[in-house]
């Protein structure tokens, strides 16, 4: 009985407490570049689409993906414009953060918000060497419905995994990450190439 008692305090303090342990990680953070693989389930689509690809962020609300496989897409956010450029297609479109807003993407990728802040913690299950946080955003998310992340024993983020409003899944897996990084000094920049079609999207 008293084994047990220990055991049900052990596993709510570690429930209560494990999303402030995994947000002093990410607070650590300053700048991130990450090497990742991202499988895509579309609920009208029975294959998996894969593309691989580099994700760089910093505090300040910028960001830059650069899909390297299949198709070559780069996505450049400054903190107040986004720009999607499909580099074979030769298109860029133009958008503004504010049209873009999500807390929940707000606190997964460019840690200006604390998990604790946007997400309630439903529930934890061991799958291999990680563990998987079930989690539900405590306001209703217009881009984002669901959300797990898989940690490990160092509350490492170690996949993203995400149900959008449409019911598409879309796992990222964090292949190598490098942590407060120097980035490059026009990273962050959006800049349009020459010779491109532009659509404004605001």
């Amino acid at each position: 009985m008293i084994l047990l008692f220990l055991l049900i305090i052990l596993f709510s303090y570690s429930h209560a407490n494990i999303l402030s342990m995994v947000d002093g990680k990410l607070s650590e953070i300053r700048t991130i570049k990450i090497y990742f693989i991202q499988k895509v389930k579309y609920r009208w689509f029975p294959d998996i689409e894969l593309s691989k690809g580099m994700f760089y962020a910093d505090r300040k609300g910028r960001f830059r993906v650069e899909y390297l496989y299949p198709d070559k897409t780069t996505i450049v956010c400054d903190g107040d414009k986004i720009m999607i450029h499909y580099i074979e297609d030769g298109e860029v479109i133009v958008d503004k953060v504010s049209n873009n807003r999500s807390s929940v993407i707000e606190a997964l990728f460019l840690f200006s918000r604390p998990l604790e802040e946007v997400f309630i913690l439903v529930g934890e299950i061991i799958e291999g060497e990680y563990k998987k946080l079930i989690l539900k955003p405590k306001e209703e998310d217009d881009i984002i419905k669901e959300v797990n992340l898989y940690i490990d024993a160092d509350m490492n983020i170690k996949g993203i995994e995400v149900t959008d409003q449409e019911g598409n899944d879309i796992y990222i897996e964090i292949r190598d990450i490098s942590k407060n990084y120097r980035p490059s000094r026009h990273l962050f920049d959006v800049l349009i190439p020459a010779g491109v079609s532009v659509r404004k999207a605001y």
